[in-house]
């Protein structure tokens, strides 16, 4: 079952086997068993107080998954006196495929915006890797908006209101049409089919969909900017 959204130029994208292309993610970044690796991190921080709190273990695991910064001393340095600045200000019940309009506009998005406009306004963080530190601790409710998603969903940008933004694209898309279904084609594959590992092993086991549409459409995003990615994709 194919993924389709709208892109920022109003283009029609879509991923016609999104069970194939995740399992080539998979393949180019495959679960190496240590503590560290950023989908296992995601789900074992699923409540307080660890959910509450950044660790040296979710750092890690943001910067595997590429979070920058021109600061001496990188993340660490940067969250000093910022490790316990979650707190309760979002639930870690909160899933955003599951907000309805009302309940998106009314109840998660003005704390959503509160959120991020905190991480944002510590220096050296920008929208990328401020989310990918987000995920990490609220993984059902914050989706990673690496440039390339964030180019393609609402043309790039910096700022609280195009991280909103784009947040907010990837809510619709995730509950748009057939898109669940597609979603949970892909979920259902990982959970059937172990990486070789025991389930509660395997990171990618029980991996949140809300992981998995912004993967394939950075994924997607990758394949097309960098044509390297052709050889090991093959037919994908």
């Amino acid at each position: 079952m194919p993924l389709t959204w709208e892109n920022a130029e109003g283009e029609v994208e879509e991923i016609p086997n999104p069970v194939q292309v995740f399992s080539a993610f998979c393949v180019c970044y495959p679960d190496d068993g240590t503590p560290s690796f950023p989908e296992r991190v995601a789900r074992e921080n699923a409540g307080p107080p660890v959910c509450n709190q950044i660790r040296d273990v979710d750092i890690d695991a943001a910067k595997r998954l590429g979070a920058r910064n021109n600061v001496p001393g990188g993340l660490p340095a940067v969250l000093e006196g910022h490790r316990n600045a979650i707190g309760n200000r979002v639930s870690p019940t909160w899933r955003l495929f599951q907000a309805g309009d009302a309940e998106w506009e009314n109840e998660f998005r003005p704390p959503v915006r509160s959120l991020l406009q905190y991480f944002l306004g510590i220096h050296g963080l920008g929208i990328a890797s401020a989310t990918k530190l987000l995920w990490l601790k609220r993984p059902h409710l914050i989706p990673i908006c690496d440039s390339f998603v964030l180019e393609n969903l609402v043309g790039g940008g910096q700022g609280v209101e195009r991280a909103l933004e784009c947040i907010s694209r990837i809510r619709e898309i995730g509950r748009d049409g057939d898109n669940p279904a597609a979603l949970d084609e892909v979920k259902d594959r990982l959970d059937d089919h172990p990486n070789g590992e025991e389930e509660e092993e395997d990171a990618y086991y029980d991996l949140q969909r809300l992981r998995i549409l912004e993967a394939l459409i950075w994924f997607h995003c990758k394949k097309k900017e960098r044509r390297r990615y052709y050889g090991l994709l093959g037919g994908v």
